[in-house]
């Protein structure tokens, strides 16, 4: 089975020769591109010219930059690091938030240093569910964008968005970076893989726009990423520039709706990618960096709000050579108007570059005043453009909890069952179970409806995968010769197809297949990713959790012992 859907060409025959006639070619089309409403645009408010008017060089330059800080408390370092910059945005990373209360200070904090400057932060912060948080507790934890998608129920990303974004607001977070509006095409693809929504274009755009109305309405900047997508390659932007060699009517219609949807939804931030496109760029330029690209963003599809960037210092950006600040100077001249820097140090000297560039004469002063008007009025409409920030109430937590749960039991997809095994015959008394050693509370939940149901089972454990191949490759081959002593096998994937590509291990497709090879009933469940499936098509009974959170891992107990009836689908074309 293809790990990519034929859907989408990718003849180089079909690049455009010219830049000119590959952007005309991406006029969006009625039919995929809707626009029932209008995208955004900024309201006119005197005060960001007024204000605008009233910034030195310095200060201007410094709109430009979203931040990192260091640590999990505001020092009076930071504070003065944050006075002397004076940039439009920070971002918080693993290593500064320990909880909802914890970062509300810190916010608080910040704010107050930004007092100086006169102009409120954008505080932004990574929260696209289970796999992608930067808090170390106290907030729900939801199912990931693909769990919502395998629902089929774009509603319910607008309730996941709302709900998770009153967290945020009340943690002092102002801006989220997402949702993620990249279509996964590409299944070999080990960066967005859970990230996204699903796999095709349509389905996507109606989640994403679901969930971009969501954070709106919990008071949110959302921040629609990575334009014109991440989804397409199999190649990680965090360490080398992946080139996407689709052809640009592909482009347009299987890469470029769900942005329209949330643009559609005024969503006015948008995220570049760190990703070639040739049929674009013949010169092979990241998005980030390419005027080419974000002419399709800021003329072909209008978008009047700001441009930022994903963080300049991945490899994409930086593993031919250049310096941040370099390619900071280039990225706002192709038309970017925030710049992720997350390194304090280089944030300052990005600040100090760009102020070079712009007195001799790289940049243009009008690009700057353009960027910075832009930044201003998405603060102005989202009451940033003046002290005091106003703090927001606490959320219901507890409904929260409970929703996210029930957001996990729709997400359980039983996509093939053709030997009937779901739920377990009562006369498959012995089961062997496999599966990973960290199981979130798994086992337990497991075992306890099977032993309730009058099976008895004995559970085998494999060290973590996601650190690399695991140590006991020898004693889980052996298994296949013990089944013999089990009435059904129970085995656990966790991401065995995408494994392939960043560790070059495929021993749990290799164990699958020889457990398929004793003729034993066997149950294959992935716990994260439906793709494990391409590596054992033959497989005839298979569940995707999409994810372990403890409602997803409580439905899969429940249908096995026939308490729940798994009712989602797959949101990838061609899997199973």
């Amino acid at each position: 089975m293809s790990s990519t859907q034929p859907s989408v060409t990718r003849t180089p025959s079909l690049i455009p020769t010219s830049s000119s006639t590959s952007t005309s070619t991406l006029t969006p089309t009625p039919s995929r591109t809707p626009t029932p409403t209008p995208t955004y645009t900024p309201t006119p408010d005197p005060r960001v010219l007024t204000l605008l008017s009233q910034m030195t060089l310095r200060q201007m330059v410094g709109q430009l930059i979203m931040t990192g800080v260091n640590g999990q408390e505001v020092t009076a370092a930071t504070c003065q690091f944050i006075q002397q910059l004076a940039p439009g945005a920070v971002v918080y990373r693993t290593g500064n938030v320990v909880s909802p209360q914890q970062l509300r200070q810190s916010s608080s904090n910040l704010q107050g240093c930004a007092y100086v400057g006169g102009v409120p932060l954008f505080l932004a912060v990574d929260h696209e569910g289970q796999y992608v948080t930067r808090f170390e507790g106290g907030v729900t934890i939801y199912p990931p964008a693909m769990a919502q998608g395998a629902t089929q129920n774009p509603e319910l990303a607008y309730q996941v968005a709302l709900s998770a974004g009153r967290e945020l607001s009340f943690s002092g977070v102002n801006m989220v970076l997402g949702p993620v509006a990249d279509v996964l095409i590409e299944y070999n693809n080990t960066v967005i893989s859970q990230r996204s929504f699903g796999g095709d274009p349509d389905h996507v755009s109606a989640f994403v726009a679901e969930a971009s109305k969501g954070y709106l309405e919990a008071g949110l900047i959302p921040v629609l990423k990575h334009f014109p997508g991440h989804g397409g390659v199999a190649g990680d932007s965090h360490y080398t520039l992946p080139t996407d060699d689709v052809d640009c009517q592909s482009l347009r219609s299987a890469y470029l709706p769900p942005f329209q949807a949330g643009l559609d939804a005024r969503v006015p931030v948008v995220m570049t990618s760190h990703v070639a496109f040739p049929c674009l760029d013949e010169a092979n330029r990241p998005a980030t960096l390419s005027d080419e690209v974000l002419r399709v963003l800021l003329e072909v599809m209008e978008f009047h709000g700001v441009v930022l960037t994903d963080s300049m210092s991945m490899g994409a950006i930086t593993s031919d050579g250049r310096t941040i600040p370099e390619a900071s100077v280039q990225a706002v001249r192709a038309g970017v108007d925030m710049l992720l820097i997350t390194s304090p140090e280089q944030a300052l000297a990005t600040r100090n570059r760009l102020e070079l560039a712009v007195q001799q004469g790289e940049i243009p002063l009008e690009r700057i005043h353009d960027a910075v008007e832009r930044i201003l009025r998405v603060k102005a409409a989202s009451g940033l453009i003046s002290f005091p920030v106003l703090e927001p109430s606490a959320p219901d937590w507890q409904a929260n909890y409970e929703f996210a749960l029930d957001v996990g039991r729709q997400a359980l997809a039983l996509l093939k069952d053709q030997a009937n095994l779901v739920p377990i015959p009562p006369e498959l008394h012995r089961i062997l179970v496999i599966g990973p050693t960290d199981g979130w509370g798994l086992y337990p939940l497991l075992t306890t409806d099977l032993h309730a149901s009058g099976f008895e089972t004995y559970v085998v454990r494999y060290s973590n995968p996601w650190s690399g191949p695991v140590p006991e490759v020898g004693y889980l081959e052996s298994l296949p010769n013990q089944a013999i002593e089990y009435d059904l096998i129970l085995m656990l994937t966790w991401e065995s197809h995408l494994n392939q590509f960043r560790y070059d291990d495929v021993w749990q497709m290799r164990l699958v297949e020889a457990l398929i090879a004793t003729g034993k009933p066997l149950i294959v469940v992935a716990l994260k990713s439906p793709t494990d499936i391409l590596d054992f098509p033959e497989i005839t009974t298979y569940i995707t959790t999409f994810g372990t959170t403890r409602g997803q891992l409580q439905a899969l107990a429940d249908a096995l012992v026939g308490d729940y009836t798994p009712s989602a689908q797959s949101p990838l074309p061609g899997i199973p």
